[in-house]
């Protein structure tokens, strides 16, 4: 509903006014917007998910008809109710969308005319999930001048891990760089009275932690955390990489007063070696070869954030694991080669092939169980003749391994197409 009409009838209270415009996830403007990502714990528990303010920069980009917010696979509607719409400049109205529990689309009439600078705000909606690692974005499409727009991104923690003092990771493996970091939350587990927690490393060490009472306080960085007496929902551990390739077994163990401590859990967590350091394709000179029709070699970066037009989007200096080349046929074909290295050891990863526009996000991998790499990380796979979707003029892969929480994507290339008549 427009914003002057539901400030003239009254249905729109001053505090949800505010709530629309201050829970804000950032602007989408075209496909180049960065919205933020939410973080869910997998086990069912509903979380608001902030969505991004979609803004025109044409009176064409938001034209009269059907918008559809959809959810990436694995997540869901947390509940039953209605996302609320706020439209400002020219004619534009937006109804309400209708969100069902379980159900993944929300559905949204837009009639009237918008104007450069039109904009749409939405209202937090809950999502939740089960599935472990669970990531992707959260796309409004039925737009113009581009068809559809990021307005968030989702990511599911790893887990759970432990029993009794249960808990979850942002992460199984990340880079041995001394740098990188595991967060460890826990959502329950404290002791029974007179008992006591021990966490401990294997590899990499403690460099942080909220929410535990510990005595004595530990001095960071640290191997072990012992003398835990109370573990509130939401603590967290920080575990930093080590510099050298490698398993981190985490323990937790419960020491009662009296008798033998027993082990809660042991988790591994991987520190992977680095592939190389730079931009992935040389800064640019590996540029189109082979046969005319164009060729080009992306570096794969691990879970970097990423938009459909651009692919990965690293931090300057991330390091690579591996890379993809991209080569058409001619025939309106793209063949894929992907190369792992340092990757998650004795992992299956499937191939994702995205398009822009018109084939991403992707429902389902292109290839799945693709690549099984080896003890070191290390493996190749393929996709032969995947047809290019017509229009699409911007090429990238991602490699995803499910049981293992890894994903790593490519940059995009820009291939020169040339088709036979």
């Amino acid at each position: 509903m427009n914003l002057r009409k539901k400030l003239a009838s009254g249905s729109l209270t001053a505090s949800l006014l505010a709530a629309l415009l201050a829970v804000s996830a950032g602007t989408a403007i075209a496909a180049t917007a960065s919205p933020v990502t939410t973080t869910v714990v997998p086990n069912g528990t509903a979380t608001a998910l902030p969505l991004a303010t979609v803004t025109a920069t044409a009176p064409t980009d938001i034209p009269a008809g059907t918008l559809t917010l959809t959810l990436p696979a694995g997540f869901a509607w947390a509940a039953t109710g209605t996302i609320a719409t706020v439209e400002t400049g020219g004619t534009l109205t937006v109804a309400d969308g209708a969100v069902t529990l379980g159900g993944t689309t929300a559905t949204f009439a837009a009639s009237g005319t918008a104007v450069a600078g039109s904009t749409i705000a939405f209202s937090s909606p809950t999502v939740k999930t089960s599935t472990s690692g669970a990531s992707g974005n959260v796309v409004l499409s039925g737009l113009s001048s581009p068809g559809s727009v990021v307005v968030a991104k989702l990511q599911a923690l790893y887990g759970p891990f432990g029993s009794t003092v249960v808990y979850y990771a942002s992460a199984t493996h990340v880079p041995a760089d001394g740098t990188s970091s595991i967060l460890l939350t826990f959502v329950g587990g404290v002791p029974a009275a007179g008992n006591a927690l021990t966490i401990a490393t294997s590899a990499g060490r403690f460099t942080g932690s909220s929410g535990l009472t510990i005595s004595p306080a530990p001095t960071y960085p640290t191997t072990s955390l012992s003398g835990i007496t109370a573990v509130a929902a939401g603590a967290t551990i920080t575990l930093q990489s080590a510099t050298t390739a490698g398993n981190a077994n985490v323990s937790v163990q419960i020491t009662p007063a009296v008798g033998v401590a027993v082990t809660d859990s042991i988790t591994t967590f991987h520190f992977t070696a680095k592939g190389g350091i730079g931009d992935g394709d040389h800064s640019g000179r590996d540029r189109d070869r082979g046969m005319g029709h164009g060729a080009r070699k992306v570096g794969f970066f691990l879970d970097p954030a990423y938009t459909c037009p651009t692919g990965a989007q690293p931090v300057s200096g991330a390091p690579t694991f591996g890379f993809a080349i991209l080569n058409t046929t001619g025939h309106g074909k793209l063949n894929v080669n992907v190369v792992l290295k340092g990757a998650l050891p004795n992992a299956t990863y499937d191939i994702w092939v995205n398009q822009d526009p018109g084939a991403c996000p992707l429902g389902a991998a292109t290839k799945a169980l693709a690549i099984h790499t080896n003890a070191k990380g290390n493996g190749t796979g393929h996709v032969n003749k995947v047809a290019i979707v017509s229009g699409a003029t911007r090429f990238w892969v991602s490699a995803t391994s499910p049981s293992g929480g890894s994903v790593l994507r490519t940059r995009a290339a820009v291939l020169n197409l040339k088709h036979h008549h």
